[in-house]
């Protein structure tokens, strides 16, 4: 085995650094794998049930702060569904169901969590960004259009990339890499563009310029948005703190930059842990145990499911509209909430009896007859 590993080590600078065999038992038997299992099957299932609510609120409106919302929800939406598939993965891997762990889950897992990580950041950045903008120049339009074309854009190239990553390794090679190492580089670790750089700049280059696999596969899809995402945050809490304007459409827009401001204090906390621990990684690169993996795997996949389940939670509890309709489905599908609301209903009829009880027993009583007032002594 560690002759096949230090072959198949150098044939990719994304393998250069991994840990070997004795982590990866150790990983697959011990009771964290039972933890992980739990804990994203929920993070699964509270990650796609509300992002399917929100994106069906949102799905239609003409605004672009709607739109934004509706793609973000989306966006949450494909990572709660690459939670399920990691759930199904270490089930798999806890039965002793190697193969198909190796030549199908992995790569799908693999899929969803570097796309949506990805579009994650890319739409964040978006969403504070234009509101920045609607700030510091009020009377600016942003295209509908625009944002389509940079989405899908954005969206298909790390679509592609993902892809590609996943061809490389498991194809482009000329040995198949062990079950550890696809575990390490696709679930542990699931980062892309490691390999598109290898086949773009060459092997003897890339492997002397180790900071350039770290910019491009790390600083530029991270570290930038988290970069920009805090500058325009700064803007908006500066803006908040200096205009005063009264009235209800003021109202509106601070409600809709503190809202913005969660998401994105939300974003940068769960996915600066992501890329900074990978950064740090990638750069020491200290000597890995189990424990290494864990951190890794928490911050590499758990924090940015968990940034995708806050997300429609921040939206919920600032927006009444969509509290409304999250109501309203709800209602539908639980009869206790319509028992609630019936016992409810009775209780301020109880008390609004009580309390037109207590006025009549007092010293006047005031009737109104059409528009006259006529008063009892």
């Amino acid at each position: 085995m560690d002759a096949e590993f230090t072959n198949t080590t150098t044939s990719s600078p994304s393998t250069a650094f991994v840990p070997g065999e004795t982590e990866f038992e150790e990983f697959v038997t011990s009771e964290a794998i039972d933890a992980f299992i739990a804990i994203f099957l929920i993070l699964g299932v509270f990650i796609v049930i509300p992002n399917v609510l929100v994106a069906l609120f949102y799905f239609g409106k003409e605004q672009i702060l709607h739109l934004m919302y509706l793609i973000l929800a989306i966006s949450d939406t494909v990572a709660g569904v690459g939670a399920l598939f990691h759930v199904i993965t270490l089930v798999c891997m806890g039965i002793g169901e190697m193969t198909v762990v190796s030549e199908y889950l992995i790569p799908i897992a693999f899929f969803f969590t570097s796309l949506t990580n990805h579009l994650s950041v890319f739409f964040n950045t978006i969403l504070v960004v234009i509101r920045t903008i609607n700030i510091l120049w009020p009377v600016q339009v942003i295209s509908r259009s625009g944002v389509y074309l940079a989405v899908g854009v954005y969206s298909v190239l790390w679509a592609v990339i993902s892809t590609f990553e996943i061809i490389s390794l498991y194809h482009l090679n000329e040995n198949r890499f062990p079950i550890y190492i696809q575990f390490y580089l696709f679930i542990i670790t699931p980062n892309s563009g490691s390999e598109i750089l290898f086949a773009i700049v060459g092997k003897d280059l890339i492997s002397s310029l180790e900071w350039l696999n770290a910019l491009v596969c790390i600083g530029i899809p991270y570290g930038l948005p988290a970069l920009i995402t805090l500058v325009c945050a700064v803007v908006q809490v500066a803006s908040l703190s200096k205009f005063r304007v009264k009235g209800r459409a003021a109202a509106r827009n601070r409600k809709i930059t503190v809202t913005i401001l969660l998401l994105t204090f939300t974003f940068m906390i769960c996915n600066s842990a992501h890329f900074s621990v990978l950064l740090v990684f990638n750069i020491l690169r200290p000597g890995v145990n189990i424990n290494h993996w864990y951190l890794l795997y928490v911050c590499g996949t758990f924090m940015p499911l968990l940034n995708s389940c806050i997300n429609p939670i921040i939206l919920v509890i600032r927006g009444q509209s969509l509290q409304r309709y999250f109501l309203s489905v709800f209602g539908r599908v639980f009869p206790f909430r319509r028992m609630l609301t019936t016992a409810g209903s009775t209780r301020n009829s109880i008390s609004v009896y009580q309390n037109s009880q207590h006025a009549t027993s007092g010293m006047h009583i005031t009737k109104r007859c059409g528009d006259a007032m006529v008063k009892f002594e």
